[in-house]
This record gives structure tokens, sequence and C-alpha cells, in this order.
């Protein structure tokens, strides 16, 4: 039996961790694969048109105001 070093220690538990991690991440990204749907809307759902016009005209600065005000009262 080898003596187990901290260096030998690290890059096995490193490989393990990289192994388990790649096969979690294979199997969430296999299971996108699949043919059927995810919800049955049961309808066509039309597709949004872009630039989305918005019918407000926005202020910038008034905007940055709120947003900063929010972020100061730690709301974002």
């Amino acid at each position: 039996m080898s003596k187990l070093n901290r260096k030998k220690f690290l890059k096995t538990s490193g490989l393990s961790l990289a192994a388990i991690a790649f096969a979690g991440g294979a199997s969430s990204y296999l299971s996108g694969c699949e043919k059927k749907p995810i919800a049955d809307l049961g309808e066509e759902v039309e597709a949004v048109e872009h630039p989305v016009i918005v019918p407000v005209t926005l202020d910038p600065d008034a905007a940055s105001d709120i947003a900063y005000e929010s972020y100061k009262d730690g709301g974002g």
C-alpha cells in the first residue's frame, strides 16, 4: 500500500469531484434533449416582435435616481 501524502490526496479528491460534477452536468444536459413537450399550451403562441416598442417615454435621470434610492434602501 502506498503512503498517502497531501499532494496525492488533493489530486485524487479533485479528480473525484470533477468526475462527479461532470456526471451530474452531463445527465442534466442529456435530459434536456428529450422530445416530449414541457407543457401543452393547447394553442399556438405568437412570438414577440423585436424591438419591443415601449409606449412610455422614460427619463434616464429619474430612473437612475429611483434605482439608486431602491438600492440604498436595501431593495436591490
